[in-house]
Formats: C-alpha cells, sequence, structure tokens
C-alpha cells in the first residue's frame, strides 16, 4: 500500500476512481483507516508529554 501512496505522491495527483482493481480498492482504503487510527494515537501521545515537559520546565504542571 506504500506503494501506492509513493506512486501518487510522484504523480502529484490523488488516487482516482478506476485506477485500481475493486479488491485492491478495498484493502487500500482499510489500510488508510488503519493508519489513521493507528498513527492519530502516538501522535497525540507524543503531543500530550511535550506539553507536559514544557509545563513542568515552567514550573507548571498539567493533566
Amino acid at each position: 500500500m506504500a506503494q501506492i501512496d509513493a506512486r501518487l505522491e510522484k504523480l502529484g495527483q490523488p488516487l482516482g476512481d478506476d485506477d485500481l482493481e475493486p479488491f485492491t480498492r478495498v484493502l487500500y482504503a482499510s489500510y488508510q483507516a488503519l493508519t489513521a487510527a493507528t498513527s492519530a494515537g502516538p501522535s497525540d501521545a507524543c503531543r500530550r508529554s511535550a506539553e507536559r515537559s514544557a509545563a513542568s520546565s515552567r514550573g507548571t504542571t498539567h493533566c
């Protein structure tokens, strides 16, 4: 699936309706949803950790 993303980036265009076979399109959509769901958690955790670190260096704490 990363190959599809790389190719689209190289072409500079979004995925068209007829660019993939139907089954591959379903797999790609599932991959995109999974990637979005799993990447949101770590980013949020990293952001919260950075905020806590910044707050503690200023002498304040946040939950």
